[in-house]
């Protein structure tokens, strides 16, 4: 697992395990899992489901990415 960008460090590891991948909101810093394929595009923005914020993958707060 990796995790890109800033926030939470060391904690959001042990706490998103898996296979899935987690995206952090830039807005409202709530994290939710996103398909891959979605996370590697650049042309389609993600929507936090807690805010409604949109973002491309590359503005998120931070991003794990097993």
């Amino acid at each position: 697992m990796t995790e890109t960008g800033s926030g939470t460090g060391g904690a959001a590891m042990t706490e998103k395990r898996g296979n899935t991948c987690w995206v952090q909101c830039p807005k409202c810093s709530a994290w939710h899992h996103v398909a891959p394929d979605l996370l590697r595009s650049t042309h389609v923005k993600m929507h936090c489901p807690s805010c409604h914020f949109e973002f491309f993958a590359a503005e998120a707060q931070a991003v794990i990415d097993p």
